[in-house]
């Protein structure tokens, strides 16, 4: 499954030292991988591999960082 992303909201999904991200992997057991910045790109590709349950849940998650307020 792939999806865009924000580039500003990029780092609310990697979190303090890919801690966040490592949370979403580990929760869903689904890979979850975020495409490198492309200069001029507003938005990243984001990929979930695993199956349908463990894609739904990582998409969840990603998807519950992403509408968090900020700190």
């Amino acid at each position: 499954m792939r999806m865009q992303v924000p580039n500003d909201m990029v780092g609310r999904i990697i979190g303090r030292g890919g801690a966040t991200i490592a949370e979403i992997r580990q929760q869903s057991d689904a890979r979850v991988d975020i495409a490198a910045h492309i200069p001029g790109q507003l938005v990243r590709d984001l990929s979930i591999i695993g199956s349908s349950t463990q894609v739904q849940q990582a998409q969840m998650l990603v998807l519950s960082k992403m509408s968090q307020i900020p700190d």
